[in-house]
């Protein structure tokens, strides 16, 4: 099969993920996107990918350590330079409530 068809392959594959669903358009243009199709490729046919419980019990968590370690390699120039805690918070359609909490620092 030439690249071409390949690719057409493989964007039909991920659109049908997309559109079915209901994910942004957007996120094919995510920094995590080609990484990801990247390791599907070299992990090869046949690999199963993970489930519900494992995204949300299992790699969630090592996700939160990632993110907790390289929040805490900012630590110290926040100790050093001050910081500054913004909290926004807005309610979607279906009137949940989201609040973002972001840390400003020069």
């Amino acid at each position: 099969m030439n690249l071409q068809k390949l690719k057409e392959r493989l964007g039909r594959a991920v659109s049908k993920f997309i559109l079915y669903n209901r994910i942004p358009f957007n996120a094919v243009d995510s920094e995590y996107t080609q990484p990801m199709l990247d390791v599907a490729a070299e992990v090869g046919p046949g690999v199963k990918g993970p489930s519900a419980y494992e995204v949300s019990e299992v790699y969630l968590g090592m996700e939160y350590d990632d993110m907790t370690e390289w929040i805490g390699s900012f630590k110290g120039i926040w100790a050093e330079r001050g910081v500054s805690i913004m909290c926004d918070g807005w309610s979607s359609l279906t009137w949940q409530h989201i609040i973002n909490f972001l840390v400003y620092c020069n």
